[in-house]
């Protein structure tokens, strides 16, 4: 069985876009994490310490995505995934990131679901 630590509906400010009005000004993205993390050292000792730090994955989460300028959400989503896997000890990810002023009548974003 797998566990898992989610981070939902966390919103960063971040330049991105193809066109040229979008590299002049910092967009909402949306993004739900779900890690795949053993949480069964944590829950059995009731420690801390052994948990996954959600706050530091989502802290980082959001610097790291606000300080970058990507034209792709796709880009921004493998670039993601790859540098938590080096930051954080976790198994698997899966991203969905939502822009959700990229069209007027609908949301729209990708998912992407990554394996150490």
């Amino acid at each position: 069985m797998k566990d898992i630590v989610f981070i939902h509906n966390l919103t960063i400010e971040t330049i991105i876009g193809v066109f040229n009005w979008e590299h002049k000004i910092k967009q909402s993205l949306i993004l739900d994490l779900d890690i795949q993390w053993d949480n069964s050292a944590p829950a059995a000792n009731d420690d801390l310490s052994l948990a996954l730090d959600y706050s530091a994955v989502a802290d980082f989460t959001q610097i790291y995505c606000s300080a970058r300028q990507f034209e792709l959400i796709e880009t921004l989503g493998e670039k993601l995934c790859q540098v938590l896997f080096k930051k954080f000890p976790i198994e698997e990810i899966r991203l969905k990131i939502t822009k959700p002023d990229a069209l007027e009548n609908a949301r729209v974003g990708i998912v992407i679901e990554r394996a150490r």
